[in-house]
This record gives structure tokens, C-alpha cells and sequence, in this order.
């Protein structure tokens, strides 16, 4: 493969967890008493690890309201059980075949750690390694894939991103990595053509016969 290393996205881009996500982040809003944001101001700050978005969300309330959306959005997204979070169709596919093919998968999420291996199931032993939020600086900063390719030893031009996100993009394209973009998630595919990814999928199964036929 063209690849060494392919870096995914999580929420949006292998899981379909937009509607869980905005329904906790709306429901947190409804319990502090804040202006509950729509649907795509929510979808707009996917990507971004918690405080982040919740600072691009609720701008001009207090610092100790933050604080309870923050804690009200984790009581949120545990407590809704009756909102599943499938993988997309074509997720376990794609990453199997990669994984077969000796690429170095890797995660870079605004999710954070317990948050992730609570979810990534019986892909985890797929992966060579993740990163999470808190443990490198938030997207679009470049800082997530500038160490999953130190730890791994990898060049820029054997990188991929993919992501459904304009943060996803921007951090790749910060990081003078190749781009690839679904747009099943976050963003559409005008929004994340703003940013010249190399491909734009509306599904994984497009994305994977793509990246199966992309060589050196």
C-alpha cells in the first residue's frame, strides 16, 4: 500500500455516535440552564476534545457553568443507554483489511481515554496505538499526529488522516499529512473539500476499495 500509517478519526468517521453526542450535549445545556445549542452547532465542534468545544459552544457563560456542562454532558452521554453507537457499515471491513495488510493503524480522537476503550470493542487489538484527549494538544493543533508518527517512526508523505470533520482536516493538513474525508459524520462534502483532501467518501466501502487500490 501507498500508506504506512493511516490515522482514523473515531466519532463520525468508524462510529456513529452524532446522535448520542448532540443529544448529551443538549440535555447538559438544558440542566445548566445555558441556550441549548441546534444540532449543527454541536456537529460543528465534533472533533474538538471536551473543553474546547464546549468553550466554541457556550462562549459567553461563566467558567464555573462550563465546568457543570462539562460535568453534565459525561452524566448525559453515560446515562443514555437507549441511544446506540454502531460502527458505520463497512468499519470492521476496512479495518480488518488494513490491519492484513501490515498498516499501522492508528486513533486520533477528541475522545477521551476511558471514553474510547469503552467503545472501540473488538477493534482495539487492530490498532498500533491512539491518542486521546488530554494527552496531546486539542485538534486542529497538529500536535496528535505529530506523535503517533514519532512513535512510529513514519514520514509525512506515508500518512493518511481520515476524518468528518473540518478539525480532522485542518490538523492534517497542519501536519503536512494527505487527507482523506466521509461524509457521513460531522461535516459535508463541502465543507471538508475546503480543506483539499485527496478523496471524499460518502461511505467506508467507497473509502476502502480507494485506499486499496492507492500505491507507492
Amino acid at each position: 500500500m501507498k500508506y504506512k500509517m493511516v490515522i482514523f478519526d473515531w466519532d463520525g468517521t468508524l462510529m456513529d455516535s452524532i446522535p448520542k453526542i448532540v443529544t448529551a450535549m443538549q440535555t447538559a445545556a438544558a440542566v445548566v440552564k445555558v441556550p441549548i445549542p441546534t444540532e449543527q452547532q454541536v456537529k460543528d465542534v465534533i472533533g474538538l476534545s471536551l473543553t474546547p468545544a464546549i468553550q466554541g459552544l457556550f462562549p459567553d457563560i461563566s467558567d464555573s457553568d462550563k465546568a457543570s456542562i462539562l460535568s453534565a454532558y459525561r452524566d448525559a452521554f453515560l446515562g443514555l443507554e437507549e441511544v446506540k453507537s454502531p460502527f458505520f457499515p463497512g468499519a470492521e471491513s476496512l479495518i480488518h483489511q488494513l490491519h492484513e495488510q501490515k498498516v499501522i493503524l492508528c486513533v486520533a480522537t477528541g475522545k477521551s481515554r476511558k471514553g474510547l476503550e469503552r467503545v472501540w470493542q473488538s477493534l482495539a487489538p487492530m490498532f498500533a496505538s491512539s491518542i486521546c484527549a488530554g494527552e496531546a494538544d486539542s485538534k486542529p493543533a497538529p500536535d496528535m499526529i505529530h506523535q503517533l508518527m514519532t512513535w512510529h517512526d513514519c514520514q509525512s508523505e506515508t500518512v493518511i488522516m481520515i476524518g468528518d470533520s473540518v478539525h480532522d482536516m485542518r490538523m492534517a493538513e497542519s501536519a503536512g499529512v494527505v487527507r482523506a474525508a466521509v461524509t457521513h459524520g460531522a461535516h459535508d462534502a463541502a465543507q471538508l473539500s475546503q480543506y483539499d483532501p485527496i478523496s471524499v467518501h460518502d461511505d467506508l466501502y467507497s473509502l476502502q476499495d480507494w485506499l486499496m487500490n492507492e500505491r507507492i
